[in-house]
């Protein structure tokens, strides 16, 4: 700053408000600074920016100095905490987000009275730099947001634009696991029952994992997928009837899956079997993959410092993700191995 201040000719505090277009300071001189910075390659620092500001409110020792916005787009009347995947990424996110020294609070961009326009206002005039963008609901491939003005992190791949990093399950990689070990226990006719939503949502993933686990180094026969736009209790078990599979991997939706096999007196494991691809109980109860959304939300606030700290704005060059291996948790709804 002061190498500016001695380019343009100016104090270093004209140069600071010159920069935040402060309106004591007359035009022409803050043209004359921007100018200075532009011609060294100056930048503010947003964490030092923000710092900077807490201090001067007088904020206490030990408080947050920036915000993270967790940026939702679900439709009015519908609550993203209603899944799991997304309440376990936010309650990671928020504790790293904590344990650095920030903190991280929702932001509707749909809610009611919000538009894109009052939304990129909002966020300019609370000073929050980075956001956090939670799975866009279906539909949508991007938002509008004005991405050069912020550094950003997704959650998932739901969104195809612009190119921000995203963090979320290799589901590929966990499918993969999952017929691995229904294999070692014997089964052979494993199944894939799965909403077309959901499978949309996560770019066909676990249906390429599927089809190659069925197809590579030799073709085995195996059910075919129900990938269902009527996702009910009579699709699924007129599926069940037809293709007889001896185990079941699910999405989120397992347990409705256990039940309505219970209900039409399947016995599990012995009859079908059922394995979650997105588990989300740990006490033995159900087979499946944990996906740790905890710690993917963990590795978005992570990652989304790192380009604060490197004052990294705007979407980046080329598209880069990064993917979290899931683990295998035993459960009753599969028989053990030998």
């Amino acid at each position: 700053m002061q190498d500016v201040a001695d380019l343009a000719g100016v104090h270093r505090t004209t140069v600071s408000l010159a920069l935040h277009d402060h309106p004591s300071i007359p035009g022409p001189t803050r043209a004359k600074v921007r100018a200075a910075a532009d011609k060294l390659g100056y930048r503010l620092n947003p964490l030092v920016s923000a710092l900077m500001s807490s201090r001067r409110a007088h904020n206490v020792a030990g408080s947050p100095h920036t915000t993270l916005a967790f940026v939702t787009s679900s439709k009015p009347g519908v609550d993203w905490r209603q899944s799991q995947t997304l309440r376990e990424q936010f309650a990671g996110a928020k504790e790293q987000a904590r344990l650095q020294g920030y903190k991280v609070e929702e932001f509707a961009l749909f809610a009611d009275g919000m538009t894109p326009t009052r939304a990129n206002q909002v966020l300019r005039s609370r000073g929050i730099l980075g956001l956090i963008i939670a799975p866009v609901h279906s539909g949508l491939k991007t938002l509008p947001l004005e991405w050069e003005q912020f550094a950003a992190v997704g959650i998932a791949f739901t969104m195809n634009s612009p190119n921000i990093p995203r963090v979320g399950n290799d589901h590929g990689q966990s499918i993969r696991r999952a017929i691995r070990e229904c294999h070692r226990r014997g089964y052979r006719r494993i199944g894939l029952a799965v909403q077309r939503s959901v499978i949309e949502r996560i770019e066909e993933q676990w249906l390429a994992g599927f089809e190659i686990e069925h197809s590579y180094p030799k073709k085995v026969p195996h059910p075919h997928p129900l990938i269902a736009d009527e996702w009910s209790e009579e699709s699924f078990l007129r599926w069940c009837k037809a293709e007889r599979p001896d185990v079941v991997l699910a999405g989120g939706d397992y347990l409705n899956i256990l039940t309505w096999l219970r209900r039409a007196k399947y016995k599990v494991p012995d009859d079908v079997a059922v394995v979650s691809l997105d588990l989300h109980v740990y006490d033995g109860s159900v087979a499946g993959i944990n996906q740790d959304s905890t710690k993917i939300g963990a590795i978005v606030v992570d990652t989304l410092i790192g380009h604060l700290s490197r004052n990294e704005r705007g979407p980046l060059p080329l598209p880069m993700r990064i993917h979290l291996m899931g683990h295998w948790i035993e459960g009753s709804t599969l028989r053990p191995a030998e």
